[in-house]
Formats: structure tokens, sequence, C-alpha cells
């Protein structure tokens, strides 16, 4: 069974990468709700720096597949997402792990790929 990511226009992209199915059917479940987004101080300021707008990054998250996870200072589970901003530009968004049931996104950071700014 493949599963199919979904765009912010509601159009089917590339089943996820291997391994993030679970993270990537928790992201949309909870986006689906129209979830409480919030921001790290430090994401805000990089977002300023790098002119990405908070509508990218819903962008991004709606659009976008699970490409990674990683622990923060050992205890703190994060989420890698990769999507695309409103001009359909590739944007990394790093996320707190969403729990089941969870009904708030915490964003960490957001950027372009390398090579992009």
């Amino acid at each position: 069974m493949n599963t199919l990511r979904l765009h912010a226009d509601g159009a089917c992209g590339l089943p996820p990468k291997p391994g993030f199915h679970a993270q990537l059917a928790l992201l949309q479940e909870v986006f689906a709700q129209s979830p409480t987004v919030k921001y790290y101080v430090h994401a805000q300021d990089q977002m300023r720096d790098r002119r990405i707008a908070r509508q990218d990054v819903r962008s991004a998250l709606a659009s976008g597949e699970v490409v990674s996870t990683e622990l923060a200072y050992e205890t703190e589970e994060r989420w890698r997402v990769k999507g695309y901003d409103v001009d359909g530009d590739a944007l990394i968004v790093v996320i707190e792990a969403i729990q089941s049931g969870g009904d708030t996104i915490v964003v960490v950071a957001a950027f372009p790929p390398k090579g992009r700014r």
C-alpha cells in the first residue's frame, strides 16, 4: 500500500521516504485539524532574517514529508519536514515531535535547503 502525501492545494505527491510513515500520518492528522502553530523565538528570528513568512511555514508543513528525526538534548525528539512554501520553493521546517491527539505544532527552525538562500 502506498501512502500519498497531500499538498496544500489538495494534490497528491510521491510516497514519503521509508521509515517515517507514522510521523507523517500524525503531522497530517494534526494539520487537518487547523492546529495552533507556535514558534521558538530563535525560529522567529531566523524566519525574519531569511524572509520566511508564517504562511510559508504552514504551506511547507501542509505539503511536506518527514525526512528525518533527531534527538535534541538527548530527550527531545524533533522532526525535520521538507515541504514547499507558498511560491513552490523547497523549505525545511524542524518541529517538536507531535504526540498522538496533539493539537499544536511547535516550530524550532525554518530554512531553505542547502544551496538556496
